[in-house]
C-alpha cells in the first residue's frame, strides 16, 4: 500500500513540473530558375543542397530554438529574422540571409540556442563547382536564356 501511495505521488510531482519544449518553424523560399546559370550562396547558417526535378529553386529553412520563449521566437520570425534574399544578376542567382549577421537572441533565462539549417533544392541540371557554387552547362539552357 504504501508503494502504491509513494508511486502515486512521484507522478504527481513529475506531471506537475514545467515542460519545456524545443519551438521549431520551417520557411519556405521559391525563386525560379529557368535562366539561371550559377547559383551561389552566401549563408552563414548551416545549408545542404540537394538536386530535383523542377526548374525552379526552392529553400526549406527550419528554425529550432531549444531555450527561448514563444513570443520571443514568433516576434523575430515575424521581423524578417531568418528571412533569405535571392538576388538575381542574369545568368546568376545569389541566395543570402536578409540579416547577414544576427545578433544572439536572449531571454529572461539567458541565451537563446538557435539551430538553423536551410536545405537549398535546385534544378537536376546543376553541377557542383564548390560547396558555394552550382553551374549548369549553357547549352542545356539555351532555349531559356533571354527568351531564346
Amino acid at each position: 500500500m504504501t508503494t502504491r501511495i509513494l508511486s502515486s505521488l512521484i507522478a504527481f510531482l513529475l506531471l506537475s513540473l514545467p515542460a519545456s519544449a524545443q519551438l521549431r518553424q520551417i520557411l519556405y523560399t521559391t525563386v525560379p530558375g529557368d535562366s539561371i546559370l550559377t547559383i551561389s550562396f552566401d549563408l552563414q547558417d548551416s545549408f545542404s543542397v540537394h538536386t530535383w526535378e523542377n526548374s525552379a529553386v526552392f529553400v526549406e529553412s527550419e528554425i529550432v530554438l531549444a531555450t527561448c520563449q514563444e513570443g520571443i521566437f514568433n516576434h523575430v520570425v515575424k521581423e524578417g529574422r531568418y528571412a533569405l534574399t535571392s538576388t538575381v544578376k542574369a545568368p546568376g542567382l545569389t541566395l543570402a540571409q536578409a540579416i547577414p549577421k544576427r545578433a544572439g537572441l536572449t531571454s529572461q533565462k539567458g541565451p537563446c540556442d538557435e539551430i538553423i539549417h536551410h536545405r537549398v533544392y535546385i534544378p537536376s541540371d546543376f553541377t557542383k563547382e564548390s560547396a558555394r557554387q552550382w553551374s549548369r552547362n549553357e547549352s542545356l539552357n539555351k532555349s531559356t536564356i533571354n527568351g531564346h
